[in-house]
């Protein structure tokens, strides 16, 4: 296979319901999670930690942000090609203080694709489809470790700090932050879309 064009890649949202298909899209977005997950993670997590993290067995960990959330939920592929090199998925919390909220949680990118604007066009859909809903605005959040991720969302975006939160994995506790971004319709502005994006849905995301 060549080297990816990045920037090429389009956003889909999965509608499919058909098991094949369904089966396709877990397989694809598994392998973009973790490829990610392995890129940032390994940074500051053992492996054992992250494999953990993504074992799906009760209990494995708990986050203290709501990775639940309530129906709809929406789930975004960026594709170059027929392959996947993104996801993202928008779900409205329902828990606590932020309940009625809308959260990206979570969004990923494969690494060869960082920087390259494939990040900019998911949460731009998770944006576009929270205000189209009438979102009083967006949340996401992050491993304070995880500067890749933290530095885009501070700086690149200028995200609002709005809580402190954690992810623990066994005896294992790392720090994290809530990110929001207010007034969805202000800051995408009338009209605009994925190749209209500006401050709010600039840049490229990384991993959360």
């Amino acid at each position: 296979m060549g080297k990816l064009n990045c920037r090429q890649a389009e956003v889909e949202e999965i509608t499919h319901f058909n098991p094949a298909y369904q089966l396709h899209y877990e397989a694809e977005r598994k392998r973009v999670t973790e490829l990610a997950q392995d890129a940032a993670y390994l940074l500051f997590m053992s492996r054992a930690d992250v494999d953990q993290l993504r074992s799906g067995d009760p209990g494995a960990y708990s986050a203290s942000w709501d990775e639940g959330g309530q129906p709809p939920f929406r789930f975004f592929n960026a594709y170059v090609g027929k392959q996947v090199v993104g996801v993202a998925d928008l779900m409205t919390q329902d828990k606590g203080a932020w309940a009625g909220w809308p959260i990206v949680e979570p969004i990923y990118v494969i690494p060869d694709c960082w920087k390259h604007g494939v990040g900019r066009k998911l949460w731009a859909r998770c944006a576009e489809v929270a205000r189209r809903d009438g979102a009083p605005g967006l949340h996401v959040c992050s491993l304070n470790q995880n500067e890749i991720a933290r530095k885009f969302y501070e700086h690149t975006l200028g995200l609002t700090k709005v809580s402190d939160e954690s992810l623990t994995i066994g005896q294992h506790v790392f720090p994290a932050t809530r990110y929001e971004v207010p007034n969805l319709g202000d800051a995408i502005g009338p009209g605009e879309g994925l190749s209209g994006a500006s401050s709010l849905v600039g840049r490229h995301p990384i991993v959360r």
